[in-house]
Formats: C-alpha cells, sequence, structure tokens
C-alpha cells in the first residue's frame, strides 16, 4: 500500500521537479507560446536573466495557475513573471505580491511601481487592513493614476 501511495504521489508530483521556465510552460502552453513568453521575460530582464534559473522556475510555477485563472495571453504571463522576480528580489515575499496579480494582470505598469504596490501591500497586511479596502486603494490608484 506504502508503494502505491509513493508512486502515486511521484506521478502527481513530476511537473514540480521541472528544472527551467521551458519545462513548466510546454504543459499549458504551445510551443510558440512558450518561447514568446521565455523571449519578452529575456527582453525585460534584460541583463538580469539568467537561463535555466530555478529562481525564474519557481516563479513561473506559482504563476501558471494564475495565468490559468485568469486567461493571461503570453506576453501578460511575461510581465508577471517578470513583475514578480523583481519584488521577490526586492525583499517582498511572493505571497504579499501574488495578491496583486488580477489587478495588475492586464496593465502595463512600471517595475518600480509593481514593486512599490508589493510593498504597500505586504505592510497593509501585516497591519491587518481588510483585503477589500487595500484592494479599493490599489484599483483607485491605478484608475486614477497616482503616483
Amino acid at each position: 500500500m506504502k508503494i502505491l501511495f509513493a508512486l502515486i504521489l511521484f506521478f502527481f508530483s513530476l511537473p514540480a521537479f521541472a528544472k527551467t521556465m521551458e519545462e513548466l510552460l510546454k504543459d499549458d502552453w504551445s510551443s510558440q507560446e512558450t518561447l514568446l513568453i521565455k523571449n519578452e521575460v529575456k527582453k525585460r530582464l534584460a541583463l538580469s536573466f539568467e537561463p535555466g534559473s530555478s529562481h525564474l522556475a519557481d516563479i513561473t510555477k506559482k504563476i501558471i495557475p494564475w495565468a490559468m485563472l485568469e486567461g493571461l495571453q503570453p506576453v501578460e504571463v511575461a510581465r508577471i513573471i517578470v513583475y514578480m522576480d523583481r519584488s521577490v528580489k526586492a525583499g517582498v515575499d511572493f505571497d504579499h505580491a501574488e495578491d496583486l496579480i488580477p489587478l495588475v494582470a492586464t496593465k502595463d505598469i512600471a517595475i518600480k511601481d509593481f514593486v512599490m504596490m508589493s510593498e504597500y501591500n505586504k505592510e497593509t497586511k501585516n497591519a491587518k487592513i481588510p483585503e477589500q479596502i487595500r484592494q479599493l486603494f490599489l484599483s483607485t490608484a491605478l484608475q486614477k493614476k497616482w503616483d
């Protein structure tokens, strides 16, 4: 029984052990879309792009469910991956920045603005401000184009 359970667990966890961003994207997007996402991430990260990076693969693995849920296009997925990469490198936990995905999924904002929004979300979450108020403030700020 333990062996059967171990085999089932092994087969369901195989995609989680993929090493590169491309391997993770292949299951959900066509080869052209996968290439587009990879090239867009590479272009946006410029010099800090690391081929085969486990850091980017981890972010990609966490972004895929959001991308599928939100029905994002490949360029939008690449933008979200870059946003998350910069937020995590700025010291914001993925969990704090993740709450912003539905809000910015289809908006092209500056990376530094997303990092600041992530910081805002982290601080207000730690201050136990209700999520509805946080989201209302951020959506209003995006809509009115506040700096």
